[in-house]
């Protein structure tokens, strides 16, 4: 349990997320309005695309990309003119600080949680914030896929879940089962940031490779079945 920070107020509100406070009321609070703010906009269909509110709240096309990396690179600059980026500070490591004494505070910032979690024996476990700070048990690793799933495509555990059960488990182009320790990737359309379906680590890189072009895929197949065709035929060296 997280306590509330005092020196910030708005607790159970988003806005004391945003102010800093992590306590359990506050990032109760955040998830929710993200939540609305993505099934507002779904409905409505309008992410507020080209603007960095669009990528905070789930959208993934060029626009709001770029005007997600522009905004962090008005902030750092204002930050950097201004001087004042809480140096020295796990804060201003988290705004973006890399200075030595940012990245000392982070270090010990770290190091404090750890020792304090270690002592009591609760690393917030299940939970991101337990994977975060070191631990690796499978309810903190599970978690931690949760939590990146959902940030990167608004996919929760619960969603993905239901998907491989409707794959049967298999990659959904291939048919096979995943290729490699991480399991299956996402495939998504990379403009809407729709998620499609699981493919398997081999399946997602060639569909990438190829550009997701149905032309280049039929082709590299039409050449897949002319070479096996001919593979019962002697090689022939080219002098």
């Amino acid at each position: 349990m997280v306590e509330p920070d005092p020196k910030i107020g708005s607790h159970g509100k988003a806005s004391g997320y945003t102010a800093g406070c992590r306590c359990d009321d506050c990032k109760r609070a955040q998830k929710d309005y993200i939540a609305r703010y993505r099934a507002q906009k779904e409905q409505s269909g309008d992410y507020d695309h080209g603007k960095a509110s669009g990528y905070t709240a789930g959208c993934r096309c060029d626009d709001c990309k770029r005007a997600q990396k522009d905004y962090i690179a008005r902030y750092r600059a204002q930050k950097e003119q201004s001087g004042d980026y809480d140096h020295g500070t796990n804060a201003g490591y988290t705004a973006g600080c890399r200075c030595d004494d940012c990245k000392r505070a982070r270090k010990d910032c770290i190091a404090n949680y750890r020792a304090q979690k270690e002592q009591s024996g609760d690393y917030d476990h299940g939970t991101h914030t337990g994977y975060v700070y070191g631990c690796r048990c499978d309810a903190c690793k599970r978690a931690q896929r949760d939590y990146s799933m959902q940030r990167i495509y608004g996919l929760s555990g619960q969603d993905y879940d239901a998907m491989l059960v409707s794959q049967g488990g298999l990659c959904a182009s291939c048919g096979q089962e995943p290729d490699n320790k991480n399991g299956f990737h996402i495939d998504h359309d990379h403009d809407t940031g729709i998620v499609r379906s699981l493919l398997c680590h081999s399946c997602n890189v060639a569909f990438g490779m190829l550009r997701e072009d149905p032309i280049r895929i039929g082709a590299l197949l039409k050449y897949a079945l002319k070479i096996s065709d001919n593979s019962h035929k002697p090689e022939v060296a080219i002098p």
